[in-house]
């Protein structure tokens, strides 16, 4: 039988989670006064493309984990990670065939690869969450390709449902976390009202900003120093961390109601006459 539980109460249950397992791990001490546990490593393949803080403009090549492809972008020339290569060849021979578990797999778009043949096959559209018939060239592509109707509900459909599986709550709990980091990092959801600003350096990084008027995001040229937190590498990551902030439009001041004791009548201030007025409840001083 399927528990149902709300978002709100999920989000709350898996920060509770993270800080009780952190202020246990903390007080077992794992390991000595003074050391470091040994860092986490994480396929270079699966790490995000990271631009850097230079300006320098070197053409690189990434690894796209959820499309399964080598793509190109411009590296600023310091603070790279592992998914930076030289050459597309380099990003293939070190990253080509490194997939991600179905949830990511089934939100993949549908690639036809560069080959030229004319192969009917199935994609899952995440939107709709249904799937659908795309051609495929024959080679390279995605995960996202599959012989047969079945074959794709069965591997995707159940991705999609409102049940709390193990799956899913592990994503979820992911988000929170990264909500988390977020939070010690200083990114506040105030952050998204800022204007873009481009910064006073002199390169030119397209990237994304939030754009609370519209409640969406707008691509811009970032200088590549200084600006603000409203930029951001993608306008997946811009609408992540600021889908749903709204600016309040400011209300618009009443008119005050005067009484212009030379009219003997009662106006707006902006009517009344410029000899004198008195506000409603005020009694008028000696002549």
């Amino acid at each position: 039988q399927s528990i149902h539980f709300s978002t709100s109460s999920l989000l709350w249950s898996s920060l509770r989670l993270y800080l009780t397992v952190t202020r246990a791990w903390r007080r077992c001490r794992l390991w000595p006064p003074g050391s470091r546990p040994p860092p986490a490593r994480l396929d270079p393949c699966l790490q995000p493309m990271k631009v850097g803080s230079c300006r320098a403009a070197f053409p690189k090549f990434y690894y796209d984990v959820v499309n399964q492809t080598c793509r190109s972008f411009t590296y600023g020339g310091c603070d790279a990670n592992g998914n930076n290569f030289e050459s597309r060849e380099d990003c293939e021979a070190t990253c080509n065939g490194v997939t991600v578990k179905s949830t990511l797999q089934c939100e993949a778009e549908p690639m036809a690869g560069p080959c030229r043949a004319a192969f009917r096959q199935w994609y899952y559209d995440s939107q709709q969450r249904q799937c659908k018939t795309f051609i495929y060239g024959g080679c390279k592509g995605n995960k996202n390709n599959y012989d047969s109707q079945q074959s794709c509900l069965d591997t995707c459909h159940g991705n999609n449902n409102t049940t709390i599986n193990t799956t899913s709550a592990s994503v979820l709990l992911v988000l929170v976390l990264r909500s988390v980091i977020d939070l010690a990092r200083g990114v506040k959801w105030y952050d998204c009202l800022s204007s873009p600003d481009p910064g006073p350096c002199r390169a030119a990084f397209p990237k994304f900003y939030y754009d609370p008027a519209t409640g969406s995001c707008q691509s811009f040229i970032y200088g590549g120093c200084g600006g603000n937190k409203n930029q951001f590498s993608s306008a997946e990551e811009c609408q992540t961390r600021c889908s749903g902030v709204i600016k309040k439009k400011k209300k618009k001041k009443k008119a005050k109601v005067m009484y212009d004791v030379t009219m003997l009548s009662c106006a707006t201030d902006l009517l009344a006459s410029s000899t004198g007025w008195l506000t409603l409840g005020e009694a008028p001083g000696p002549p």
